[in-house]
């Protein structure tokens, strides 16, 4: 793909590297075929394809809108795109890369930052996550019908199994997961121990950041890594 990425920016170490990866990409679309939100929504700016065009015209110095932010939020990052790009476009730096410039070039309503910032304070923290869900599901039997969608069900986690085997493996417990989705790893379990393999589950680990880092916090995200 040719660029024309502003001289300002290709001063930079950002915009040198999201030049390069813009370069590698051939707009060849294999990246719909395993897209979530293009297969769920069926728009072209809602595909990786469409969002590195987003992105391409920011860098080109087009004026940063709401409907650029908005594709580009709705991007879960999942980088499923990449494993079917024969080009190894780096799609993942890049979408964070232009979440980036387009904070800064549009700033959230006070409203948006601050519910972001809410997230970014209760979803890495299992105690707090589960203590939000616990009370929404008190208060679920009465909220609104598009709200009550919102409000996961808590499924039972399970047993884990006590026998030991030789073979071991070690799996994360994750932030989020344990919370609500606490069976996923106890099956897991389960189903190692059948084949001989004693899963073990860590849960002192450091927090990685992505949620910071997702949602647009890069500082945040670099400093909750190196604590």
């Amino acid at each position: 793909m040719q660029t024309k990425t502003l001289s300002e920016l290709l001063q930079t170490t950002q915009g040198q590297e999201a030049d390069s990866i813009l370069r590698s990409c051939v707009h060849c679309g294999f990246c719909t075929a395993t897209c979530p939100t293009y297969q769920l929504l069926g728009d072209e700016l809602d595909s990786p394809r469409g969002r590195i065009y987003l992105i391409k015209q920011v860098l080109e110095g087009a004026q940063v809108t709401e409907k650029t932010r908005i594709h580009l939020d709705r991007c879960l990052t999942c980088r499923s795109c990449e494993t079917t790009c024969p080009s190894g476009v780096k799609y993942g730096n890049l979408i964070d890369i232009g979440r980036e410039l387009v904070e800064k070039q549009l700033p959230r309503k006070n409203l948006e930052k601050m519910s972001r910032f809410v997230l970014r304070q209760v979803i890495p923290y299992p105690e707090r996550f589960a203590a939000l869900l616990k009370i929404g599901q008190i208060f679920k039997p009465i909220l609104p019908a598009i709200l009550k969608t919102k409000v996961p069900d808590i499924q039972p986690s399970g047993k884990w199994p006590t026998e030991t085997h030789p073979r071991k493996m070690l799996i994360l417990a994750g932030c989020v997961q344990q919370t609500t989705n606490a069976q996923t790893n106890v099956s897991t379990a389960n189903v190692l121990s059948k084949l001989g393999i004693t899963l073990i589950q860590q849960n002192e680990v450091k927090c990685c950041g992505a949620v910071s880092q997702h949602l647009s916090a890069n500082e945040e995200a670099i400093k909750t890594i190196k604590h």
